[in-house]
């Protein structure tokens, strides 16, 4: 099966699609509104002709092109410069497969490449695959790659590096993101050098997703092979080359000359400096110090938004807040206590104290109301209810109280002050919270470590497919953004949710497995928020993605360039 676009140069109405509604279910891409179904059927590519490497599979004459800016003037923009890019964190490793936060991600973006990416209508698009075609049983994918692409060592990039990644996401040692989505890989068959193909026992409605996820990158199998440190030291096909870093102080990349997409990247080299404290974030944007920020404190974004110099590039409901337990320590063991805590929080004050009212409560299930999958019958399950949160301690057996520890960061301000409202509501309701506050890397190991009793946590959904809840709920996921409990009734449903090419089988399916999570409570969500970018305005061709893809903006820099001051 493949998306037939017309390559006789006649436009493509909006939904008029050679491809039937059970097979659009299969590629698990219409899962939200914002998502266009012709700009992505464009992208799977058809039988017949493979597709131009700059303009995207089967792109038709209205399509935006990725990797080019649509808003921007025709003139060709300035060759050069450097690019200064203030990231919030110094990221605590380099390896693309695994997930460290998403300041490490910006500059990992800039080096790795995926079979096929995201961009900034929220569409999946080519990328190190041109062309894919998924069997009309759901069962086999088989991706076209791109020839002439060469890893920034000079080493010819085939089908041999592909399996060798997948191979290395799946193996569980390696801690990668997308361990669990891609292991329904079951078979990698290279038929030559520019064609792989993917096996599966079942359909998979979620698969193009997660390879769309940068942590789903295609490393060198020889860069593997040799036994470098991809913690250390990168090597990908991107834009730019990883030139040299001094921890803590600054990362530097230069272009990469040999980039597949003719013309870009426009700039010669990005500085990527770490600035841990915010404020001193912002205070080197508002300088020039700096020509992009990454998370603009809330508190900030009103005072760059009337700056004549900076533009505010803001993401509605683009990330949430939660608390993680770890459900191996007591009282976070105890299903009732976790429960009970539902009902202590006052979102609603979070949303103010900690984004500056830009934001909204979750009182219900994970996946968004813009998603058909999304269920609104679950909004209202823990509101606030301080008097239910005494009641469920009491039945649990807390009715005296109890101390706990709560382990935020001060690096981030929304941390630190969701983290200070929760402490207030819980010593409210008699439980003496003590507030533990380290840097994010500290953060990092200490999740990894489970050393911890519960934590704050602020992250994106990652994709817009409702299997979005695989990466928070199943038992064997890596990820800093989840605890260790495994539930076998939520795995089986997860993994009946992918395997039907049905909407409405998927829809019921996680509209259960919402429903248990809040049944078991391994964490409890508090709100979504906003996200933004501060940039210089002579910082021209910068997108940001929408929603869930706010993060996977960094992208969007292999089209950067900077205009004359």
């Amino acid at each position: 099966m493949s998306g037939q676009v017309p390559n006789d140069g006649q436009e493509w109405p909006e939904g008029k699609v050679e491809l039937s509604r059970r097979h659009f279910i299969g590629l698990g891409t219409g899962v939200t509104a914002t998502v266009a179904l012709g700009t992505l059927l464009a992208s799977c590519g058809g039988d017949d002709s493979i597709p131009d490497t700059e303009t995207g599979a089967g792109a038709t004459n209205d399509t935006e092109v990725p990797g080019k800016d649509a808003n921007e003037s025709p003139t060709t923009p300035k060759r050069g410069g450097e690019l200064k890019w203030a990231l919030s964190a110094d990221p605590p490793n380099l390896d693309p497969h695994v997930s460290t936060g998403y300041a490490a991600r910006a500059v990992k973006m800039q080096i790795y490449n995926c079979l096929v990416r995201y961009w900034s209508d929220g569409s999946i698009y080519p990328d190190l695959a041109e062309a894919w075609h998924i069997s009309d049983d759901g069962l086999e994918y088989t991706f076209s790659l791109r020839r002439g692409v060469v890893f920034h060592d000079g080493t010819p990039f085939t089908a041999a590096d592909v399996e060798a990644s997948i191979r290395r996401i799946q193996t569980p040692e390696v801690g990668a993101l997308t361990k669990v989505p891609l292991s329904v890989i079951k078979e990698i068959v290279i038929d030559d050098d520019y064609t792989v193909r993917f096996r599966v026992d079942q359909p998979n409605a979620a698969l193009l997703p997660y390879l769309a996820l940068h942590e789903s990158a295609i490393m060198s199998k020889q860069f593997l092979d040799s036994g470098a440190d991809p913690n250390t030291t990168m090597m990908g096909t991107g834009p730019f080359k990883f030139v040299t870093r001094e921890q803590g102080v600054r990362i530097e990349v230069e272009r990469n000359d040999n980039y597949f997409r003719e013309g870009l990247p426009y700039l010669d080299k990005i500085i990527f400096i770490p600035y841990p404290n915010e404020d001193t974030r912002i205070a080197a944007l508002k300088s020039g110090e700096v020509d992009i920020a990454e998370y603009v404190p809330w508190k900030d974004m009103d005072a760059i938004e009337q700056d004549p110099d900076l533009e505010l590039r803001v993401t509605p409901a683009s990330s949430f807040m939660y608390l993680i337990y770890n459900v191996d320590r007591p009282p976070f063991d105890d299903v009732k206590f976790r429960r009970a805590l539902g009902y202590s929080f006052d979102r609603n004050a979070i949303v103010e104290a900690a984004f500056f009212g830009r934001g909204s409560v979750i009182t219900g299930g994970l996946i968004p109301e813009s998603s058909w999958a999304h269920n609104p019958d679950l909004v209202g399950t823990y509101s606030y209810d301080p008097e239910k949160a005494k009641q469920l301690l009491s039945e649990a057996g807390y009715s005296s109280g109890v101390t706990v520890t709560l382990l935020s960061t001060s690096q981030y301000g929304m941390h630190q002050s969701t983290a200070e409202v929760c402490q207030q509501n819980l010593e409210a309701i008699g439980i003496d919270c003590q507030l533990e506050l380290v840097d994010w890397a500290t953060i990092t190991r200490r999740h990894n470590e489970k050393d911890y009793e519960f934590r704050v946590q602020g992250t994106t959904t990652n994709i817009l497919d409702p299997d979005l809840l695989t990466t928070f709920l199943h038992s064997e996921a890596v990820n800093t953004s989840r605890d260790g409990l495994a539930d076998e009734q939520i795995d089986q449903w997860l993994a009946e949710a992918r395997a039907t090419l049905s909407e409405e089988e998927r829809k019921n399916l996680y509209h259960q497995i919402e429903q248990r999570m809040l049944e078991i409570a391994p964490f409890t969500l508090l709100c979504w928020r906003d996200d933004g970018y501060g940039v210089r305005r002579n910082v021209v061709g910068f997108e940001v993605f929408p929603g869930a893809l706010v993060f996977y903006s960094p992208w969007s820099v292999e089209q950067v360039s900077l205009a004359s001051s």
